[in-house]
């Protein structure tokens, strides 16, 4: 499955969506969130046995082994596999949906091309950047990693970290490059969702003009930093 597969249908909406189907992965994510890797998989899975193996040879352990890792592992590709089993996104209106009703404040939008093919998704994650704005003088990151399934693609990522040395993923963005366009695209959705305004408390309190943001030299990163008056590109590499 390519990342530029058409949506089902001519209008992309959530009706079109296969609500069983998007019930039973949302089930199956949540349990391999909690470590249930027998219940995220189902009852019929082959992947039960081994699962149930791995687990008896290991309770106790105090830490997770590899065995309990590649079960984590066959679990998660699994899932992923249901997840994306129509060879489509047909799934994706109905999770941005969601995400905006259970995370209020948070920002999520979905993009499709001419063609009517998926072009981005973007999620802001407002708790996260609550705490980053509220908890001491924050560091952030940005970056891009390409997927390595099928789908293809690339995220690009801003990250900070707080007092309490925890990383938290302030939004993220799923599109076809890391280039000039797409850190454009994803600089006018933070800004839109608040990005440009939320340190200016703690700025004022601590003095400073500018949060710091570490990166490396890709060029496409220029356009999101020129968005942004509160944040000082600092390079790593």
């Amino acid at each position: 499955m390519g990342f530029g597969r058409l949506f089902p249908g001519q209008e992309n909406t959530i009706q079109s969506l296969n609500t069983t189907r998007y019930a039973r992965v949302t089930l199956m994510t949540q349990s391999l969130m909690a470590g249930n890797y027998k219940k995220a998989v189902g009852p019929d899975a082959v992947i039960d046995t081994k699962c149930n193996r791995d687990v008896q040879r290991n309770q106790g352990a105090g830490t997770r082994s590899g065995a309990e890792r590649k079960t984590a592992n066959r679990a998660r590709t699994q899932v992923i596999s249901e997840a994306m089993g129509a060879d489509d996104y047909s799934l994706l209106p109905q999770l941005v949906e969601d995400f905006m009703k259970y995370n209020e404040g948070s920002v999520a939008e979905l993009k499709v091309d001419e063609y009517n093919r998926l072009s981005s998704v973007f999620f802001y994650l407002k708790p996260c950047a609550d705490v980053l704005s509220k908890a001491g003088f924050p560091v952030l990151a940005l970056d891009g990693t390409h997927i390595k399934y099928e789908s293809k693609g690339v995220v690009l990522a801003l990250v900070g970290r707080d007092t309490n040395n925890r990383l938290r993923t302030v939004a993220f963005m799923v599109c076809r490059a890391e280039d000039r366009v797409n850190y454009e695209r994803f600089a006018t959705l933070c800004k839109r969702a608040g990005l440009d305004t939320l340190f200016d408390a703690v700025l004022a309190e601590s003095g400073a003009s500018k949060v710091p943001c570490f990166c490396d030299r890709d060029k496409g990163m220029n356009f999101f930093f020129n968005q942004f008056r509160n944040l000082v590109r600092l390079k790593c590499t």
